[in-house]
């Protein structure tokens, strides 16, 4: 009889081992100790190429691209009038607290300064 391949396959009483991989090769499972036997029934398969991408990731990832993309302009320039580097994000949508925590953030990384006549000045080597 021939089977379609639509149709899931009937059950059979046959023993079936199953092999998987614990600490770098693949043996029966059947073989495995009790603590080991019961992680694996415990394991979660995932599928990573069918997954929905995560929103926080996503805007993670935005997120350090700004501050990236900042960090390369001020690198680029040697300084900047902070009020002249405001301006231009400000007409890409940035509000002023967003700008400031983005230059704390470098400045915390230890990439940028800001004088006191606000001047945004490269400083990493």
């Amino acid at each position: 009889m021939t089977q379609n391949a639509n149709q899931t396959p009937k059950p059979c009483d046959a023993p079936c081992d199953v092999y998987s991989r614990i600490v770098g090769y693949y043996s029966p499972v059947s073989r495995w100790n009790k603590g080991k036997q019961e992680e694996f029934r415990e394991r979660r398969s995932v599928n990573i190429n069918n997954q929905k991408e995560n929103p926080m990731t996503t805007k993670a990832a935005a997120a350090l691209g700004i501050v990236r993309a900042i960090a390369d302009t001020v690198k680029e320039l040697r300084e900047v009038p902070s009020g002249t580097l405001y301006s231009n994000l400000m007409a890409q949508g940035m509000t002023l607290q967003q700008y400031e925590t983005v230059l704390d953030i470098l400045k915390k990384a230890r990439v940028i300064e800001v004088t006191p006549g606000h001047l945004v000045r490269w400083i990493a080597t």
